[in-house]
């Protein structure tokens, strides 16, 4: 058995896709999560590496299903201490994972990402433990990149996880280029963050040479720290996200989806800010914001190498995510409205009753003791 700190812990989300653990009762009132870390690594090919934290003598039993909201207990999968750290075999599918303490409520956690070849930053949004001691559960929300270029293969993957509702925060021009692939029985709502504003990466690489002008007088990173600032000021945003969040307190809206072209710009944002809304800690909402070089490496790689390498190397700061980016953006809100919670209410509109409701959807019940 291993012992994670709260550091280490973090550093080893960063080494692979994972959850850091979700919601799950496992008794008829709701009892507090002693969890302070949990991890599951996957490989791909039905093997899984879990990892926890929890008080000394504890005893920790761990389960799998595949229905996050009732894991059921007749698959046990290993048992340990209060630092454990057990491999798993199971056949293909997405599987759940429940770990039960011998004292206080169950935490339900899975691997982070479905493994979706033509939606590569598709992931899990939650898994991650809030300040107050509670969790963001799992299996309700994901954050994605396009679907519009799914395979059948990658589209009943897609199915596989029952969404409700996918929302897409793509401009008119990038949904005529690319119509989503919707599930049947899916609600799909468009809520375009960037509404009549002009410009962007696909304007950019709608003309080579253009873009290479452009780009020799506009850095890649101050066009996207401006993009980030506009996240939170521009009307079309602040609506855009509104109505997102406010579908999002409906519990028959879940699971959902939110997705624009890469799963990073007006995605990110839009996961950085329910999960501060949540409580989640400054520094896992910048981890998570930073996941989405880890899941696109390949395909910008790809996609980079198809151009000439003087305009690959300055576009490799619009096809990423820095640090700076989503600061700008968290920057903007303290300089437009002073405080984060006042541009919640204040900037996006939500009123009390929707905010409560968000956390009553995606955070376990209970606080930790």
């Amino acid at each position: 058995m291993f012992s994670l700190t709260r550091r280490a812990a973090l550093a080893f989300t960063l080494t692979a896709p994972l959850a850091l653990a979700a919601c799950g009762e496992s008794a008829p009132a709701p009892q507090p999560i002693p969890f302070t870390g949990a991890a599951v690594v996957g490989d791909g090919n039905g093997r899984y590496t879990l990892a926890w934290m929890a008080p000394e003598g504890t005893t920790v039993g761990v389960y799998a299903g595949t229905d996050p909201t009732d894991i059921g207990r007749d698959k046990e999968v290993g048992m340990g201490g209060p630092n454990g750290h057990i491999v798993a075999a199971l056949p293909p599918g997405r599987w759940y994972f429940e770990f039960a303490p011998s004292d206080g409520g169950a935490l339900v956690m899975g691997e982070r990402s479905p493994h979706i070849a033509g939606a590569p930053n598709l992931r899990d949004a939650g898994g991650y433990r809030a300040d107050d001691g509670r969790w963001v559960k799992m299996g309700r929300l994901y954050r994605s990149d396009r679907l519009d270029t799914l395979t059948d293969e990658d589209f009943a993957e897609l199915g596989s996880l029952g969404l409700k509702l996918i929302c897409d925060f793509r401009s008119d021009g990038e949904r005529a280029a690319g119509a989503d692939r919707v599930p049947e029985g899916t609600e799909h709502m468009i809520a375009d963050v960037t509404g009549d504003a002009e410009g962007g990466l696909g304007a950019l690489l709608g003309d080579i040479d253009a873009a290479a002008a452009y780009l020799r007088e506009t850095p890649g990173e101050q066009i996207m720290i401006e993009a980030n600032r506009s996240f939170v000021t521009a009307p079309s945003a602040r609506a855009a996200y509104k109505a997102t969040f406010e579908r999002l307190a409906d519990p028959a809206a879940l699971p959902a989806l939110f997705h624009c072209s890469a799963g990073k710009d007006h995605t990110g944002w839009g996961a950085a800010v329910l999960l501060t809304l949540l409580g989640v800690p400054e520094d896992l909402v910048m981890h998570d914001y930073m996941l989405s070089n880890r899941f696109l490496a390949q395909k910008n790689g790809t996609m980079l190498a198809a151009f000439p390498s003087e305009l690959a190397q300055a576009m490799m700061p619009l096809v990423g995510v820095k640090e700076e980016y989503l600061q700008a953006a968290f920057d903007e809100v303290q300089n437009t409205y002073g405080s984060f919670d006042a541009y919640i209410k204040d900037g996006l509109g939500l009123t009390d009753q929707t905010i409560a409701a968000l956390k009553e959807n995606f955070l376990t019940p209970e606080t930790a003791p």
